[in-house]
């Protein structure tokens, strides 16, 4: 009945049940048995593990690798990200000491069937009668009408199964009564046709071959996959080192948020519905965390509660570029000569970490930053938080680089001067290597600037024409996103908002495989 599930994504990584809905969109029945069966083994503490269980499972908390094992995460939650999961006959108060977790496992059943947590979309879900009525019965008004246990749960869908299975068996039989009739005449035809189709067969097999191949290259958007909301980070750093002055788009676990006219607004993804957030915010760089959306004005970094609309000032003394990196807030000054702090987030004290004050294409990983230096011909160098430790890790002139997995990509180029920089693209080529410069790889020569690597695949302006592409990790399939100029762009999940050279420099949006491309209004 709840056969084993494998998941096929191309990483060894867990994946939260947040980030499969997100980027494969709502799951089937099978799996979201699989999954609840796994979950209800936990919660009945089947084989006598200690498992540490969240006060709520939540899709952001509950994590799966490719061979379907479950693994609990206890990582903080907001709690506005919480509410849907609970009771409504629960006090909040209440809340962490009760462990029923009916009501909460039939919410996270609506959320992987349908993407979402409003119970009006269960009518959705009218040809799946035996998960509807299994989310129905969990979710019920009434506490004394939902499943008293786990154990109850999984052996009403049993019950359930087996009575479908009865019946199709019943189907099976009349149908292949009719099947063997109908095999008989076809095998007494097919013998007919045998040796036509054999004579076809080769010069089939290598057009189709040849065409299959031409098509996965040209094919639209084929590979392309979102970039998943981290909560671990604020922001993509490679949104930051866009523009050198901010990231113009951030993204939480539901909206994305970005900066237009001085405004800032929040979208929908999926249904692209856009509403004003913050009015005359006079921002240029966002982040998201924890629940707060962070912004930097000219004078102080302020935050704001997307749900509450609660806004507060978060750094008084200075605003820069925030940096959110596995709970640690970095801020590179905004000023003239600006050096780089770290906050406390509670108090919002700035303790300053070194005296470098030009960082391009700024990244932290394991405790150190990674950047390329503009002084010395945009090599790639590293240090320690304090500035201390300074190493070359590449003398390739990189002015543009991203950190993905452990690995620095960036696009390697030689120039004579600053002219011929601005005015060519020269011979060079796309690389990847580790975090100490070695094991290089060329993986293409197409000329590349505002290089941005996720698990979605590696996102770049390319050449000359300066349009917007994706490539594939291993560099052999290449798709164009937006075909006419473009500069500065960000990536937020399934969407890219990017300067349009063509339109003025105004703000255009598009789904990372080239549809909905639009002018933001």
């Amino acid at each position: 009945m709840f056969g084993k599930i494998h998941f096929t994504w191309n990483s060894t990584e867990k994946k939260s049940i947040r980030e499969i809905v997100t980027e494969e969109g709502a799951r089937p029945e099978k799996e979201i048995l699989y999954i609840i069966r796994k979950l209800c083994a936990v919660l009945e503490n089947k084989g006598g593990k200690e498992t540490e269980i969240p006060p709520c499972l939540l899709p952001q908390n509950i994590f799966l690798n490719t061979e379907g094992e479950i693994f609990l995460s206890p990582q903080k939650i907001s709690f506005s990200l919480q509410e849907p999961y609970y009771p409504p006959e629960q006090m909040r108060e209440e809340r962490v000491r009760n462990k029923n977790y009916i009501y909460n496992l039939g919410m996270l059943m609506l959320f992987m069937a349908v993407g979402d947590t409003n119970k009006a979309k269960l009518d959705a879900l009218a040809e799946n009668k035996i998960l509807k009525e299994v989310i129905e019965k969990c979710t019920a008004f009434d506490p004394d009408m939902r499943f008293s246990s786990p154990k109850e749960l999984l052996s009403f869908v049993a019950r359930k199964k087996r009575k479908w299975e009865k019946w199709i068996a019943a189907l099976l039989t009349l149908a292949g009564t009719g099947m063997l009739l109908t095999l008989l005449f076809y095998f007494y035809t097919e013998g007919e046709q045998i040796g036509e189709a054999a004579g076809r067969e080769s010069g089939y097999m290598a057009g189709y071959a040849g065409g299959y191949e031409k098509g996965l290259a040209e094919a639209p958007g084929i590979g392309l996959g979102a970039s998943p909301y981290d909560f671990r980070r604020g922001n993509l750093f490679a949104n930051v080192a866009a523009t050198g002055d901010g990231a113009f788009l951030a993204q939480s676990e539901d909206e994305l948020f970005f900066i237009h006219q001085r405004n800032i607004y929040r979208m929908n993804p999926y249904t692209e519905k856009i509403k004003l957030l913050v009015e005359n915010a006079e921002a240029f760089h966002l982040s998201y965390y924890d629940g707060w959306l962070y912004y930097s004005a000219k004078e102080k970094v302020f935050r704001v509660h997307p749900l509450s609309l609660r806004q507060e000032v978060f750094c008084e003394q200075r605003s820069g570029l925030l940096y959110i990196e596995d709970g640690e807030f970095y801020l590179d000054d905004a000023a003239e000569n600006g050096y780089l702090y770290k906050i406390n987030p509670q108090t919002g004290e700035l303790r300053q970490l070194n005296g470098i004050t030009d960082y391009h294409c700024f990244h932290v990983a394991d405790q150190r930053i990674y950047y390329t230096d503009k002084e010395n011909d945009y090599a790639v160098y590293r240090c320690d938080l304090d500035g201390s430790n300074r190493k070359l890790v590449s003398s390739n002139h990189c002015e543009w680089i991203c950190l993905y997995e452990n690995k620095i990509f960036g696009y390697a180029a030689g120039y004579e001067n600053e002219e011929e920089r601005e005015s060519s693209s020269p011979a060079g080529f796309l690389i990847r290597m580790d975090l100490e410069g070695g094991s290089m790889q060329k993986i293409g020569h197409i000329p590349a600037s505002y290089l941005n690597v996720t698990s979605g695949g590696i996102y770049y302006v390319a050449g000359q024409n300066k349009t917007l592409e994706w490539m594939s990790f291993d560099g052999r399939i290449h798709y164009t996103i937006v075909p006419t100029a473009t500069g500065p762009f960000n990536l937020a999940g399934r969407w890219i908002f990017y300067v349009n050279r063509e339109d003025g420099d105004s703000l255009w949006r598009v789904r990372v495989d080239g549809s909905g491309n639009k002018k933001v209004e």
